[in-house]
């Protein structure tokens, strides 16, 4: 694959303050791209220049090769974003919105046609925008932007809010859109979301990147570890912990209220049974097990410091 979009050390201050340190990376043609961080880590902002809403405070990015404030005009045709919030007319039903987008990017009619079709939004077509659920208000933000016919979409935290059915269905019509050459990036702090549609994702935070590849690799690379949560009948003391690390070689053992929390490799799934048989030849009654598998969340946490819930 080629590049697409290429980001050269932004930077961008708001008075004394950064919020985005010489940030670097290239958004591939055809992929689904995932900038993943808790809410203020920098990627609205990060987004709102890539797409020229906001100047750099420093740096370039290249549209193609191009610097994308030469090629302006090709951007904007090429480029567009759809925001958190509902950029459409409340009031206006779901095709009266499509039709007069479509008529300021001078779209056809078979172009609302598959918008429609393609966001599930026919069965509401006649319904008042402000009616819609917020999952479905999300929708037709999305087909607006399928209007102008955009080789790249910006999507700003798109499943933010939204149940878990709906978010699913957003999933699905997000991954047909990257099948038909459309070029994405997702700014997201939901884990789930960026394994579930991201070819690679760029972990940011305090508006610096600290890992960009596949989340697999991420994984591999930062979170290779197992954790494992055993609730107690009884509290549990440091004896126990003692225990447990004397006897599971390599296992970091602590207590949380009535529960000892292990972290161990992935590599090395019978320190799981040590570590339950442990704890049950020392007197205690397990009551329930947890073992988190390691994920992009853990990955960073172990890279940050912080958790991506964070604000």
């Amino acid at each position: 694959m080629s590049s697409i979009i290429s980001i050269d050390n932004i930077s961008k201050e708001f008075g004394s303050k950064k919020v985005l340190d010489a940030v670097s990376f290239s958004i591939e043609k055809g992929e689904i791209f995932g900038l993943l961080g808790p809410n203020g880590s920098g990627k609205s902002t990060l987004m709102k220049i890539i797409t020229g809403i906001l100047n750099p405070t420093k740096g370039t990015i290249y549209l193609d090769d191009k610097d994308i404030k030469l090629a302006a005009k090709e951007a904007k045709a090429k480029i567009v974003m759809v925001p958190q919030e509902y950029a459409f007319f409340s009031e206006l039903s779901v095709k009266e919105n499509l039709d007069y987008f479509a008529s300021q990017v001078y779209a056809s009619k078979q172009k609302v046609d598959e918008a429609l079709d393609q966001l599930e939004l026919r069965k509401f077509a006649q319904t008042p925008a402000e009616y819609l659920s917020g999952g479905y208000k999300r929708m037709l933000n999305i087909a607006i932007s399928l209007l102008q016919n955009p080789e790249v979409i910006f999507l700003d935290e798109p499943s933010v809010g939204l149940d878990p059915i709906i978010r699913r269905e957003l999933w699905d019509r997000i991954l047909e859109i990257r099948n038909k050459g459309i070029t994405l990036c997702i700014s997201t702090h939901y884990m789930e979301e960026a394994s579930a549609l991201c070819d690679r994702v760029c972990l940011i935070q305090g508006g610096k990147v600290f890992a960009l590849d596949t989340p697999d690799n991420i994984i591999k690379e930062f979170a290779d570890e197992q954790v494992g949560v055993f609730t107690l009948k009884q509290l549990p003391n440091e004896d126990l912990t003692s225990n447990i690390a004397r006897n599971a070689k390599g296992v970091i053992a602590s207590v949380t209220g009535s529960s000892v929390v292990v972290k161990f490799s992935s590599k090395n799934l019978l320190l799981n049974e040590i570590v339950k048989k442990t704890i049950e030849a020392s007197g205690f009654e397990i009551l329930k097990v947890r073992i988190k598998e390691a994920d992009l969340e853990q990955a960073f946490i172990n890279l940050t410091g912080k958790q991506l819930t964070e604000n």
